[in-house]
């Protein structure tokens, strides 16, 4: 599924690819969407896809690879190249599943397809893909060592799918290491996050730069206050050439805590920041952006005390001060995560990910917030929501009801500041929402 808002929120268009699954999506330089997944078929599981629209909605083209094998292929991540490609990653079963890119022009055709099966021919997997200055692909994931388990691994490819180069990594407890995400930085360097099992600390964050021929510059590791699982899923290269990267961090006492770092670009430690919500359990981090204002926006999600995961956004000085954290907690009061954040041109965040729902389990949700504390918008696809209420009973953050309205009236207005609202149906049923107005 791919949807299109305005700037205010409202649903432009809504795309289905029937029996599918997105997990990356661009806007090319050609003014076209792409987006990559997989897709299900009958007689091969699922296939490696990548779908492109115009920015209308319509479908222009549907890629489709079935790998050798005839099982399971799928990508996870997409590139628009500045030499006007689509280069796309993830994974393809040939006699097991080999880390996969292939290359497609902007109409849809096949430019080259690269497998690579690693040393026990098993299971490889990428996860990242990146078109460097340089004109070269970069590519992460994770291959089957001969150890049996999981070596980080960087592939460098040119543009016509040669390979260049192939960078292992094999952590110090040799057992389980993968990356998730990598950069390009201005320096010219590449820097790569994932988790890296360490002695008698299990999975530590790691960071490692490497060179565009694939020399090894540094590794960072981050084990932390427990010794027990630490993990990074995305990092940035920031105008102020710093490296920032988020995750997730085993603390003290406080189950997993939400966590940003930022090395500079010699892999010295700056910073560490931590954020243990209010449930003291789950915090993660999935994603963050380095603003044009030159703060730091991470998004995931935060338990809360009685409404389990909150969907969270928090922002931080490049110096590591938190400036403010936004929770946002679903009709249904229970699993709600953002999985992506972007920065708009118009200097408004735009976050997305899920959100559970009355009566609808997980809904596809986008939250946009301006850059200083608050709500601008909270959308939910019009689909999402089976109810139409009776009554509207809203109050303030102190529990003072302030309004009583019916669905079709008018007068709505309120100050700014805090809400509540209780949506009564016709049955009696009732379903509680959150708002800030901001002006």
């Amino acid at each position: 599924m791919v949807i299109s808002l305005n700037p205010e929120g409202e649903e432009r268009w809504v795309y289905q690819y029937r029996n599918g699954y997105a997990y990356s999506i661009i806007y090319g330089e050609d003014g076209n969407i792409y987006a990559c997944g997989k897709g299900y078929e009958r007689g091969s599981d699922t296939d490696f896809i990548i779908i492109s629209l115009n920015n209308e909605g319509r479908e222009r083209w549907i890629y489709r690879y079935n790998g050798p094998g005839n099982f399971w292929d799928c990508a996870y991540s997409l590139v628009y190249g500045a030499d006007g490609n689509i280069y796309a990653c993830g994974y393809s079963y040939g006699r097991s599943a080999d880390f996969t890119v292939i290359s497609v022009t902007t109409d849809g055709r096949e430019r080259w397809v690269y497998r690579y099966d690693g040393p026990v021919h098993l299971y490889d997997y990428a996860y990242s893909i990146i078109y460097g200055e340089d004109g070269d692909i970069y590519a992460c994931g994770s291959s089957l060592g001969n150890d049996y388990y999981f070596d980080i691994i960087v592939i460098c490819l040119s543009s016509n799918g040669n390979e260049k180069w192939i960078y292992r990594y094999n952590g110090p407890e040799n057992y389980q290491d993968e990356a998730y995400s990598l950069v390009y930085g201005e320096d010219n360097n590449i820097y790569v996050c994932g988790y890296s099992w360490g002695n008698g600390t299990r999975s530590d964050i790691i960071v490692i730069s490497l060179t565009t021929i694939g020399e090894e510059r540094w590794i960072y590791r981050y084990d932390g206050p427990r010794n027990w699982y630490d993990e990074a899923y995305s990092l940035i290269f920031g105008k102020d050439r710093n490296i920032y990267v988020c995750g997730w961090s085993h603390g003290n006492n406080t189950g997993y805590d939400f966590i940003i770092i930022s090395l500079t670009t010699t892999g010295e430690e700056r910073w560490i920041y931590r954020y243990d919500g209010p449930g003291r359990f789950y915090d993660r981090a999935y994603s963050l952006v380095y603003g044009v204002d030159s703060n730091i926006y991470a998004c995931g999600y935060s338990w809360a005390t009685f409404s389990y995961r909150d969907f969270t956004v928090i922002s931080l000085t490049s110096e590591g001060r938190e400036r403010w954290r936004y929770r946002y907690n679903g009709p249904g009061n229970y699993y709600d995560w953002a999985s992506a954040i972007a920065y708009g041109i118009d200097n408004n965040l735009y976050i997305c990910g899920s959100s559970w729902g009355n009566d609808t389990t997980s809904d596809f949700i986008v939250v946009s917030l301006p850059l200083e504390l608050g709500i601008a918008e909270i959308f939910f696809p019009k689909y999402s929501l089976k109810i139409k209420p009776a009554e509207i009973l809203i109050y303030n953050s102190f529990g003072k009801l302030m309004k009583r309205l019916n669905f079709d009236s008018k007068e709505k207005e309120l100050p700014k500041g805090i809400y509540f609202y209780y949506l009564k149906t016709k049955e009696g049923k009732i379903y509680k929402k959150k708002m800030v107005k901001m002006k």
